[in-house]
């Protein structure tokens, strides 16, 4: 299924994602997205302990989000707010 999966937007198709990417590492998880499109990390300015690395996913048709990763679950950042979300599971 992996193979063959078509990652259009991060935010709506999260959990469908977590499911295939079950039992990974998060640098295997960030190496498969960057398979599905572009995974630019987000440069942090100071250090804050504790801090997750954030990162900007772009999909191949330009769908765009912040997220990271906590627990092996995708948390996404919103450009120009400072909340975090994640969808409802399915």
């Amino acid at each position: 299924m992996a193979g063959n999966f078509h990652l259009i937007d991060l935010v709506t198709q999260c959990h469908a994602v977590e499911r295939v990417l079950a039992g990974r590492s998060d640098a295997e998880k960030i190496a498969w997205l960057s398979q599905h499109g572009s995974v630019v990390p987000i440069i942090q300015s100071g250090h804050y302990p504790g801090a997750k690395q954030a990162f900007i996913f772009r999909s191949a048709v330009g769908i765009e989000i912040g997220f990271f990763l906590d627990k092996g679950c995708f948390i996404f950042l919103p450009f120009g707010d400072h909340t975090t979300f994640r969808p409802v599971s399915d």
